[in-house]
């Protein structure tokens, strides 16, 4: 039997039942021998937005192996995919939930060029309304918080990533890799850009969309197709689709070797060189990862490295083509994304509280800090557009 265990789980979620018979198999693979399971508790890690369609639980025990007297401590994650109402059936669009246990089992996951991995896979149960992935328990080498020089490791690791499969590496063909992420994406936020345009004079919605920033995030969205056509002219190779630091865990191997564990790999797909570097800058601030007054010297440290990342890697492109590629990548990704397009009632003030665990204020401060520094990476983007072809 299992249970909700209090302390660091998400209170008053249900955890699926296991039994004995299916986690022994999975513990032995993490032990590395046949283990007999002798005891056994689940929690509930992660809700959030995405429990309706999932959720994510941490299992914990202890199993005798080889005639041990001595139990042996054992953990494992289990990530639980639904498809949720605004799913995609089709394998190439944003929302397949099946795309992740695809991946793993496909091996795809199992080989990641460049100082990037996946979590281990334990095993994939899947069905015609869920599937179940048995994952790695990690923990981060560098802590909960990380300083600026990790993420610089994170983003070298994503180039040298980007870089096998733009030098060496043969572009995957799987039917179910995500495609046209950010024009779809894009697609879902215009009917708050749509309100946006029609809410110039509120007052709560101007909290979010400060000074210029509220003309100047019109335009970009009036100039999101040229922006798109570039970002599709750029070199394009395999994209992790949600590379923030709350996806990201650093590890530390032997002889101090680093490398960057990405866990959630739903939107994993062919994407244009430099998103997920955007994903890794902007999307990390916004998600309380890093802070808004450190975003100028991040993203410029962060662009080194993943050139830096590239360069190892083999690719011997046109520098430039990074810089705009990311740079048009940030505008759209956090400068136009219309949270904030309507005044939010009391009941969706508090569940954006439970959400971030953050007061509404302070959530709304960062929101708009880093939708005019995404503006400001689209300005530079804008000048780039004519120069680099």
């Amino acid at each position: 039997m299992t249970h909700g265990a209090p302390g660091d789980g998400v209170q008053g979620a249900p955890v699926p039942v296991v039994d004995r018979p299916r986690l022994e198999p999975l513990v032995a693979r993490v032990l590395g021998r046949p283990a007999g399971v002798t005891d056994w508790q689940g929690h509930a890690v992660y809700g959030g937005y995405g429990a309706a369609s999932g959720g994510v639980y941490r299992f914990r025990g202890h199993a005798r192996a080889g005639g041990g007297d001595r139990p042996l401590p054992w953990s494992l994650v289990l990530k639980v995919v639904r498809p949720s109402p605004r799913a995609s059936e089709a394998p190439a669009a944003w929302g397949y939930w099946k795309r992740e246990a695809l991946a793993y089992r496909s091996g795809l996951l199992a080989d990641l060029p460049g100082g990037i991995a996946a979590p281990r896979c334990y095993g994939v149960d899947e069905g015609d309304d869920a599937a179940w992935l048995w994952l790695e328990d990690l923990t981060d080498a560098a802590g909960a918080v990380w300083p600026l020089d990790q993420f610089g490791h994170a983003a070298r690791h994503l180039g040298a990533f980007h870089g096998a499969y733009l030098a060496a590496r043969p572009l995957p063909a799987a039917p179910w890799l995500c495609r046209d992420w950010l024009r779809t994406w894009l697609g879902r936020c215009a009917g708050g850009m749509e309100r946006l345009a029609a809410a110039r004079d509120e007052a709560a919605v101007r909290r979010y969309w400060p000074g210029d920033v509220y003309e100047r995030a019109l335009r970009l969205w009036g100039e999101r197709e040229a922006f798109l056509a570039a970002l599709e002219r750029v070199p394009q190779t395999v994209g992790h689709g949600d590379y923030k630091r709350p996806n990201l865990f650093a590890r530390t191997g032997p002889g101090g070797t680093r490398r960057t564990v990405a866990i959630d790999w739903a939107n994993v797909g062919i994407a244009p060189l430099g998103l997920d570097l955007a994903h890794l800058v902007a999307w990390s601030c916004l998600f309380f990862a890093a802070e808004p007054a450190d975003l100028p010297e991040l993203d410029r440290a962060a662009r080194a490295h993943y050139a830096d990342g590239l360069r190892a890697a083999g690719w011997r492109g046109d520098a430039r083509l990074v810089e705009l590629a990311q740079a048009a990548a940030t505008g759209l990704l956090a400068g136009v994304h219309p949270w904030g397009a309507t005044a939010h009632s009391e009941a969706q003030r508090a569940a954006i509280e439970r959400a971030w665990g953050r007061p509404y204020d302070e959530a709304a401060e960062r929101n708009a800090r880093v939708r005019a520094f995404a503006l400001d990476r689209a300005d530079a983007a804008r000048a780039l557009l004519p120069r680099v072809r």
